[in-house]
């Protein structure tokens, strides 16, 4: 079977379409863009520092009926002394285990206040990565899962993966929700020919579980210069010992 190319997969489930990469923004910024349905339609819009340092927060809802995709528009204020690196974030989080189920990020420059926007439209593009197999809901057994898909452009082609579950303790983790809920956690490289571009990639996930688990696999990507999420993917699966 030929592997999905950029021109025939979906659309990014969280689409920021502006500001885009590259856009220099000022106080306040509006990001707006379209998202798949989430829980009660609900996204959180972040707005980082160079060094991963919250700077703002505002929740804000999908435009369209429950279960629908739909737009979305939010206004964040924002203080920063001087012209720095900076990220956007759109998120949501899961009802079941508190962890991060789809993140959507762009990098532009904070300018501060007085400071000269320049804002560009992102172009639609999909997923950073891409889960071809298994499918949403699929039922895995035998301890052993495939992963398969499409990624890029990822820094040094490589990105990260976890298997979720629910009811766990401990500390919290951004994509499981809490330690607790981690059943197994890898990284894989995406096999482009001429790295940062797209791949396909393939890594088999051992898991072990005594009975039939509702698990999200997830799979995310981390920055290079200050270490915050810069893209998350789930989806629920059903793992069988």
């Amino acid at each position: 079977p030929s592997s999905p190319t950029s021109a025939s997969a979906p659309p990014a489930f969280i689409q920021i379409s502006s500001p885009g990469a590259g856009s220099k923004v000022v106080s306040p910024v509006r990001v707006s863009g379209d998202s798949g349905s989430t829980f009660e339609q609900n996204l959180v819009v972040v707005v980082y520092d160079s060094v991963g340092k919250q700077l703002a927060l505002k929740p804000t809802t999908i435009q369209a009926e429950m279960g629908q995709r739909g737009a979305f528009s939010v206004e964040l204020a924002f203080n920063v002394s001087k012209e720095q690196a900076g990220r956007i974030v759109v998120y949501d989080t899961s009802p079941a285990h508190g962890g991060i189920l789809h993140l959507a990020s762009v990098e532009v420059t904070l300018r501060p206040a007085g400071g000269k926007a320049e804002v560009l439209t992102a172009k639609t593009a999909p997923d950073l990565i891409r889960v071809t197999r298994p499918l949403i809901n699929a039922e895995v057994s035998g301890g052993k899962l495939l992963v398969e898909g499409m990624g890029g452009p990822l820094f040094e082609n490589q990105f990260s993966l976890a298997l979720c579950g629910a009811g766990g303790s401990g500390k919290a983790d951004p994509v499981c929700g809490t330690a607790g809920n981690v059943i197994v956690r890898a990284s894989a490289v995406v096999k482009a020919a001429d790295a940062p571009k797209q791949g396909p990639f393939s890594i088999q996930l051992a898991y072990k579980v005594k009975e039939r688990t509702a698990a999200w696999l997830v799979v995310y990507d981390s920055s290079a210069r200050d270490g915050g999420l810069i893209f998350v993917s789930a989806l629920p699966l059903q793992l069988l010992p």
